[in-house]
């Protein structure tokens, strides 16, 4: 019989801030959001174990779940992140049956999809980049479509605040992001 591995699990004070914000936001929305999270990191989880990479460990925390391999294929790599968002979007069919599961699935997956390092999409332009392109070339792809979509949400963000009048999370939302994708054109050498 295969071995069988033990997964850690960590959760990062800043997870329990998250699951904090939203009981307060709103306590009926908690259960499906973090079900939709769940299938989304199963997804994740699944294509690992397909193509036989480990996971030794899962930290959660307020930016997401960060899962622990060994050393992945820029390939494999591709389909471990395409995975939880194609898992969120395939659960989106759930909405007629639970219409706050799937809308949130779907949301997570569409989400995660956004090319910017942290998440999925940046992940897959990252991998999908270096497969194609000399790493010098495949880096400037991934900083410039950051950059782009980071300030492109940004854009969207002082709109949904100043003209909808939306309230501030649109605005710490975009910054978040923002964030997220100046941070390797600073760490870039």
């Amino acid at each position: 019989m295969g071995k069988s591995h033990a997964l850690k699990l960590t959760v990062h004070p800043s997870a329990i801030l998250w699951l904090c914000l939203l009981f307060y936001r709103k306590a009926a929305i908690l259960l499906p959001f973090l079900s939709a999270a769940a299938v989304h990191e199963l997804g994740h989880l699944l294509a690992l174990r397909l193509r036989r990479h480990p996971v030794s460990s899962v930290t959660l925390s307020f930016s997401g779940a960060v899962m622990e391999t060994g050393l992945l294929s820029y390939r494999d790599e591709l389909l471990a992140a395409a995975a939880g968002p194609l898992t969120s979007l395939a659960a989106g069919f759930f909405l007629p049956l639970w219409p706050e599961f799937g809308l949130y699935s779907v949301i997570l997956g569409l989400f995660n999809l956004l090319p910017l390092p942290g998440l999925d999409g940046g992940r897959m332009v990252r991998s999908a980049a270096m497969l194609l392109f000399p790493p010098e070339s495949a880096g400037r792809i991934c900083r410039f479509l950051g950059i782009c979509t980071g300030l492109a949400l940004w854009g969207f963000a002082l709109y949904l605040t100043f003209r909808l009048q939306c309230g501030l999370w649109p605005l710490l939302l975009g910054a978040m992001l923002l964030t997220k994708a100046l941070i390797p054109l600073f760490s870039a050498s």
